[in-house]
C-alpha cells in the first residue's frame, strides 16, 4: 500500500500532466530559462505560458513509478505505464533516437533521452515478455554505439553526451550508460557489453576524490561542483542499480565514498544543500533523490566497515521525508525550489521532477 503523499503527487500528475499517455508540462529547461526566465513564469503562474514539453526522461520515471504502484495495487498504474511505452515508441526517431525537446539545444539528441526511454522500455519488456518493448530499446542501441558513442579517459571509457559530437568528460552520463547495459544483457541473456561497461567502470573509478565526490565536469575547475548532491544520488541509484542486477563488487567502494559524500549535503532540519558551500538554496527533488538513494544504499550494501555511516543515514532520512512532506501542497504537487540566488523561489510545477519525486518516495520506505 502506498502513502497518502504518493497517492496524492501521483493523482496530480495524472490529472494535470498526462497527454496522450505521456506525460506533458513546463520545465526549467536550460540556459537562458533555467537562469532567469523560468522565475518571472513562477511570478505569474496564471498566464497560459506555451511551454509544455514531454521529455523523454519524464516518461521514464513516470514509467519505473507506476511499474512499483502497481506492485503495492494501484488498480490503474500498469494500464498507465503501458501506455506511456506507447508513447515512447511513437516518439522515437527512425534512426532510433530521441530528440531532445527544449528549444535552446534544438534538434540536438542526448545521450540522458534515450537511455530513460530505455529504461521504461525494458522494464516493460521485463515484465511483459513482449518483443514490442525491448525492438525500440534494441533500434536506439544501434544509434547510441554507432552515433553518440565513447571518448578514452585513461584506460577507461567514458560516453559522450550528445550524438555527433565529443564534449566534456561528464561522469553522470557514464554511470547512467553502464546500468542501461547491464540492464540491456539482463534482458537478452547475453553478456554483450561487458567490455564496455569494464571500461566506463575503469573511467568512473579514475574519476572518484578520496571524499567520494565526482566532478561534474572532469579537467574543468569551475565545474567542479554543480548541484552536487543531487547529481551523487543519482550516481550512487545508478550504481545501486547496477550492483542489484550483476552483484560486482567493484561497485561496493564507489558506491561507499559516494554515500560518504552525500550525508554532508544533509542539513540538520532536513534539507539539501544546492552544491558544496550553497546552504541556502533547496530544490525540492534534490532532496527526494538524496533521500531515495541515501535509504537504497542501507538497504543493498552489505554491512561491511560503514555502521556509523549507515546509522547517520538512518537519522538523516526520516528528517528529509517530514521536510519534503511539509512542503507538499492540498493539490499534491511541490513547488520546485526556493532560495534561489537568495532571493527568488520557482513555485510552478514541473512533471519531470515531479515523477522523479514520485518515483523516489516509492524508494523510501519510512
Amino acid at each position: 500500500m502506498s502513502s497518502p503523499l504518493v497517492d496524492r503527487l501521483h493523482q496530480y500528475l495524472v490529472d494535470s500532466h498526462v497527454q496522450e499517455g505521456a506525460l506533458h508540462g513546463p520545465d526549467p529547461g536550460v540556459r537562458f530559462n533555467y537562469r532567469i526566465w523560468r522565475f518571472l513564469k513562477s511570478a505569474v503562474r496564471w498566464y497560459p505560458w506555451m511551454d509544455s514539453r514531454a521529455y523523454m526522461q519524464t516518461q521514464g520515471y513516470w514509467v519505473l513509478a507506476n511499474w512499483r504502484l502497481a506492485d503495492l495495487g494501484h488498480p490503474e498504474a500498469a494500464q498507465l505505464a503501458v501506455d506511456c511505452c506507447r508513447a515512447i515508441r511513437r516518439a522515437q526517431r527512425a534512426d532510433g533516437a530521441w530528440v531532445f525537446p527544449d528549444p535552446e539545444w534544438r534538434d540536438r539528441v542526448t545521450t540522458v533521452e534515450g537511455l530513460w526511454s530505455s529504461f521504461a522500455l525494458l522494464e516493460t519488456y521485463r515484465r511483459t515478455e513482449q518483443a514490442e518493448w525491448l525492438d525500440p530499446v534494441l533500434k536506439w542501441d544501434t544509434f547510441f554505439k554507432r552515433e553518440i558513442g565513447f571518448q578514452t579517459y585513461r584506460d577507461g571509457l567514458a560516453v559522450n553526451y550528445f550524438a555527433g559530437r565529443e564534449d566534456s568528460l561528464v561522469p553522470n552520463n557514464s554511470f547512467s550508460a553502464i546500468r542501461y547495459l547491464a540492464r540491456l544483457d539482463q534482458a537478452t541473456g547475453r553478456r554483450e557489453n561487458q567490455e564496455l561497461i569494464q571500461g566506463m567502470l575503469r573511467f568512473v573509478e579514475q574519476s572518484q576524490q578520496e571524499s567520494g565526490e565526482f566532478p561534474y565536469e572532469l579537467n574543468n575547475p569551475r565545474m567542479l561542483h554543480f548541484q552536487c548532491f543531487q547529481y551523487h544520488g543519482f550516481l550512487l541509484l545508478d550504481m545501486l542499480d547496477y550492483f542489484e542486477i550483476t552483484k560486482d563488487p567493484r561497485a561496493i567502494p564507489i558506491m561507499n565514498g559516494l554515500a560518504r559524500f552525500l550525508v554532508t549535503g544533509v542539513t540538520r532540519e532536513g534539507d539539501v544543500m544546492y552544491q558544496c558551500g550553497v546552504a541556502h538554496r533547496h530544490v525540492n527533488y534534490h532532496a527526494a533523490v538524496t533521500m531515495a538513494a541515501l535509504w537504497q544504499y542501507v538497504q543493498q550494501v552489505p554491512e561491511g566497515e560503514v555502521t556509523e555511516l549507515r546509522d547517520l543515514i538512518r537519522r538523516q532520512v526520516p528528517r528529509i521525508v517530514q521536510q519534503l512532506r511539509k512542503k507538499q501542497r492540498p493539490d499534491g504537487s511541490l513547488p520546485h525550489s526556493r532560495g534561489d540566488y537568495r532571493i527568488l523561489t520557482d513555485q510552478r510545477s514541473y512533471p519531470r521532477y515531479l515523477a522523479m519525486m514520485l518515483l523516489h518516495f516509492l524508494m523510501t520506505d519510512v
